[in-house]
């Protein structure tokens, strides 16, 4: 996952003093926002509304690998039926879309 360019024309700079929980916390939110430091807490100051790409990375691996799956199970009614296999299959599909339910709820409560 890339982090977005550097803000343009950026010329200024401004200290502040925070506590080492505070920029802890910081650090984790902008990581989370998949930006930096700077730039993340330049978009807060402003007001700027951010939305997290992890979780937007996340749901699209989590949904490439449930189709995948699907190919699994769709080759499994051409090769044959081994029962334990689709099984298997079935239970790794269900825990996928469980994963995805849980991300897509966790983005909607952080907006």
């Amino acid at each position: 996952m890339s982090r977005p360019r550097r803000a343009r024309n950026v010329t200024s700079r401004i200290d502040i003093r925070v506590t080492d929980e505070e920029k802890a916390t910081f650090v984790v939110q902008a990581n989370r926002a998949a930006l930096t430091l700077s730039e993340y807490i330049r978009r807060a100051a402003l007001g700027i509304r951010m939305r997290s790409r992890i979780h937007t990375d996340a749901i699209s691996d989590l949904n490439r690998l449930g189709g995948l799956q699907k190919h699994c199970l769709e080759q499994l009614k051409v090769l044959g039926n081994d029962s334990d296999l689709r099984h298997e299959l079935n239970i790794t599909l269900a825990a996928i879309r469980e994963q995805v339910k849980n991300v897509i709820s966790l983005h909607i409560e952080e907006e």
